[in-house]
């Protein structure tokens, strides 16, 4: 039974890191309806397995805002994988076959998404993407008894998952002791003036800046100033004057989207500090979206290997071959999937729920390279906290990658 990082503190994350507080109504009343399904589950222990198939329901925000986003990673990743598993014969003679479900990112839709798991025999689950959906659904599955793999180990998740687990780092793995490794031994810029911001009202940005600082403070890192900013915030520009008049020479942001006006802003004072930050925007999506130019020179940790690694440029080829547009940040659930398939394999021809758990917690040192290499055992079921050095950017904005993945630690 594994026991979830962090799960002392109540913290969300994502775009804005916004949970609403009928998450928890909704998740305690997720308890009471599946509190009894785990007991069921001994009996569909092979529930969505036959001789030819095994089906696999994929849960995430295919709708709203985000929603043609995440629709074209699940084609360029997922889709693309059961697609080239199933025209190599399956796994162990097994065919996968796909569930498109979408949370809309809501706690009841997570909710109701996960009833469809129960209600349409799938065997396993992949939890993909979310801010408010994702919580609930991972648990909800859990209580049930369905293996699922999910994206990063969220803190407001449960310590006691029994069938979940994580292949991504999570932002704070190690409480900003991995970031402060980076500026450390990768950046060696630890004689450096560092200044801070992060978003306040986005509890996981809370906890991850003042993490860092407390981290870089135990490390003896020069720590120059603090700020904070809010989600709503019209203008960063006092924030940013009291940084460059402290000196702050590398700025740690503890945030997301809200790149989208620093650095405008940095830029209208003249001031060019070097930038550190969550990997939430060390995406393509943010790099090719007008950042790119002002992220120049940057160097980032990530989730994912760069554009110019020979992992994705294997994984473009074969998205390119299959008439599927490639893109970096859908390596997110490439890496899912290549997860997905290594533990269906290992657990061989007389598949169950019990085998595949079994499987996975015996997995170690399985490199996807489009993701960390992931191990977990029965008391840890959160795969890597490591993560791709990565610089922007490439001609096209894209990152760049510098190295394997790692804790920077030395």
């Amino acid at each position: 039974m594994q026991q979830s990082r962090g799960t002392s503190r109540s913290r969300s994350r994502g775009p804005g890191g916004r949970v609403g507080a009928m998450a928890l109504a909704v998740t305690t009343l997720a308890a009471l309806t599946f509190g009894a399904t785990s007991a069921a589950s001994a009996a569909g222990d092979s529930t969505g397995v036959t001789a030819h198939s095994v089906k696999i329901s994929v849960l995430g925000q295919f709708s709203g805002t985000a929603g043609p986003i995440l629709n074209a990673w699940y084609s360029a990743s997922l889709q693309l994988w059961a697609n080239d598993v199933n025209q190599a014969g399956g796994i162990n003679g097994r065919k996968v076959q796909l569930v498109k479900l979408d949370t809309q990112d809501t706690p009841e839709g997570a909710v109701l998404a996960c009833h469809q798991v129960l209600s349409n025999g799938s065997f396993a689950a992949m939890v993909v993407e979310g801010v408010n959906g994702n919580i609930p659904a991972i648990e909800c599955l859990d209580r049930a008894g369905i293996p699922d793999i999910y994206n990063y180990p969220d803190p407001r998740l449960s310590g006691t998952l029994k069938s979940a687990f994580s292949v991504a780092a999570g932002f704070d793995d190690l409480n900003g002791q991995i970031y402060v490794n980076f500026i450390k031994n990768y950046l060696h810029a630890a004689n450096k003036k560092i200044g801070v911001i992060y978003t306040s009202d986005a509890p996981v940005y809370t906890d991850v800046g003042k993490d860092f600082v407390t981290a870089a403070k135990a490390r003896h890192h020069k720590t120059a100033d603090t700020e904070t900013l809010t989600s709503t915030q019209s203008s960063p520009t006092a924030e940013l004057e009291h940084l460059k008049n402290a000196g702050a020479q590398y700025i740690f942001y503890a945030g997301d989207i809200g790149m989208f006006s620093l650095l405008p802003a940095a830029k209208a004072l003249n001031y060019t500090p070097k930038w550190i930050g969550s990997p939430s925007w060390a995406g393509n999506s943010f790099s090719t979206a007008g950042l790119g130019s002002a992220l120049s020179g940057t160097m980032m940790v990530s989730a994912l290997p760069g554009n110019n690694s020979a992992p994705y440029k294997a994984y473009a080829a074969k998205a390119t071959a299959a008439g599927v547009k490639p893109d970096r940040d859908a390596l997110y659930f490439y890496s899912y999937a290549l997860v997905m398939g290594k533990v269906l394999k290992d657990a061989g021809k007389n598949l169950t729920r019990t085998s595949f758990v079994n499987a996975i917690e015996r997995l170690k040192h399985f490199n996807p390279k489009v993701g960390a290499p992931v191990s977990y055992s029965k008391t840890n079921h959160n795969g890597t906290n490591e993560f791709f050095p990565v610089e922007c950017c490439l001609p096209d904005n894209t990152w760049k990658s510098l190295g394997p993945a790692t804790t920077f630690a030395k």
